[in-house]
């Protein structure tokens, strides 16, 4: 497992890297998705820590209200 994928676990699941101890298989449905123009709802599946274009899984979560981004890099200092 690379070292950013516990990274992007948490980051889409909102724990510390610390909390996931190995990569969780789950389907983020309804999920808000920046395609870099706007927000578009769409199911994304994770397996073995990556994305990946499979059918939802059992272990579902509905992320309605919820908004999957890229990391923004703050450039911005005094």
């Amino acid at each position: 497992m690379g070292e950013s994928e516990p990274m992007i676990q948490s980051l889409l699941l909102g724990a510390s890297a610390a909390a996931i101890p190995a990569p969780c298989d789950v389907t983020l449905t309804n999920a808000n998705v920046w395609t870099g123009a706007a927000y578009e709802q769409r199911t994304i599946t994770i397996q073995n820590g990556k994305f990946t274009n499979t059918l939802p899984l059992a272990n579902a979560v509905d992320a309605s209200r919820l908004y999957l981004t890229p990391p923004f890099a703050d450039a911005h200092n005094h």
